[in-house]
This record gives C-alpha cells, structure tokens and sequence, in this order.
C-alpha cells in the first residue's frame, strides 16, 4: 500500500488534485504508523528501505539532492514517531541488542532474536546433514522441532516454531535443488526490473527477500496470496502507470 501510493504521488503528483493529494498523503501516514504500530522489526526496516529507494529515485531523476534530504527526513520522523508515540521502544531495542551481544545464550528464552538465533543454530545443523534434497514439504517443521528436543531449544520447542527464515525453511523442505528455481524466479524478476526501469519490481524483489531473511513467508496462506498477486500485478502494470527509472 505505502509503495503504491508514493508510485501514485510520484508519478502523477502534477495531476493530481489537490484533495486527492490530501487523501493519498493521509493514508500513507496513516499506512506508516499502522506498519509501525504492528511492531515487526522487518515491517519497520522495510518501511526505511521504501522512503530511502523513493528519496533517491526522485533525487537521481530530477537532479536535486533536496529529494533525497525529504526521504531521509521523512525516515527520522518515522523514527521520532516510534520511540515517542510507540510504548516500550527502547526497551525492545535494548532487548534486540543484548539477545545479539549476549554471549551466553539461554536456551529456555522466548525473546524473539534469541529464539531466532537457536532456530537457526538447528535450521544450519538439519541442512548440513541433508543440503541436496531436504526432508520434504510436510517433515520440515517436524525433522526442526525435534533437533529443538534433541539440542535442548526448549524455547523454540515450546512454542514449536518453523525456520524463520524463507530460505532455511525451503532448502530443509526441497534441499539447494528445490530451492533453485524459487531463486530463479526472483532473479529473472530483477533482472526484468532493472531492464524495464521499474522500481516498483526492484523494491517487490527487494524487500520480499529482505522479509524471507527473517520469516517463513511462503508458510502461510497469506504470504503466498501476497507473493502472487503482487508479482502478476507489477508485472503486468502498463508503462505509463509503472515508476519507471
């Protein structure tokens, strides 16, 4: 939504009536501080990428570095908003940062980066044991919870998590073979971005990696929903109303 209405702004802020304008600037506030409210550190960093990549875009287009100091602007107010208005912020940081700094690790904690690293930990182990063809679409999550057991993450065996993480989630499914035309198909999608000038496919790309880096997406119904439907809609989407570079 954020990355559609900037396109929209962008591409036709000239003729775009006033209330209109009014309209698409409020629901893109209004879309921000909601991604920012959903408190997913992804969600937030994404948000950054979208404002910096539009900054520069325009900055590069127009020849004026003024664009560019809007988007970074626009990016440290996000950040204002978040540890003004969003309770506990500084909190959660600090927890992110002594989870990554820690040097003992408790293996029982329910902290997310803590339970993440230990997910991983297993995630790394189960794919050396079987990189070329996995364990199968319907034993992943069961062939982890049972490393969790038998390392003792009792945190992540708790609470019976996946990978978080797409691509340790699909190389333990299907092993680097299966895996191969999953990153096929976003590298001729870049690459078909960057050919057609078009921003909207290089920040889909981008950030859908960017979110697998950090969650199982295709897991769920609702992140295939969004991959399909988005990956046809910006591939379709005609020139003149694509963000075209």
């Amino acid at each position: 939504g954020v990355i559609l209405l900037l396109n929209c702004l962008v591409n036709n802020y000239s003729d775009i009536k006033r209330k209109l304008k009014i309209l698409y600037i409020t629901l893109l506030v209004f879309f921000s501080v909601f991604i920012l409210m959903l408190y997913s550190k992804a969600g937030i960093i994404s948000l950054f990428i979208i404002y910096l990549s539009f900054g520069i875009y325009i900055a590069v287009k127009v020849k004026k570095i003024k664009y560019f100091l809007y988007s970074i602007v626009s990016a440290l107010l996000l950040g204002l908003v978040l540890f003004i208005f969003i309770p506990n912020t500084n909190t959660r940081l600090n927890t992110i940062i002594d989870g990554l700094s820690a040097q003992e690790l408790d293996p029982s904690s329910t902290e997310s980066t803590q339970l993440r690293i230990f997910v991983w930990k297993a995630a790394n182990e189960l794919i050396t044991s079987n990189p070329i063809l996995g364990y199968g679409l319907g034993d992943a999550d069961d062939v982890l919870i049972h490393k969790y057991e038998e390392k003792g993450y009792w945190g992540a065996f708790e609470k019976k998590l996946n990978a978080h993480n797409q691509f340790y989630q699909s190389i333990i499914s299907v092993g680097y073979i299966g895996v191969i035309p999953f990153l096929l198909f976003f590298a001729i999608y870049f690459i078909n971005g960057i050919m057609s000038r078009s921003l909207l496919k290089i920040l889909f790309v981008v950030l859908s990696l960017f979110v697998f880096l950090f969650e199982s997406y295709l897991q769920t119904q609702a992140g295939v929903f969004f991959i399909a439907i988005f990956s046809v809609l910006f591939f379709i989407m005609p020139n003149k109303t694509d963000h075209s570079l």
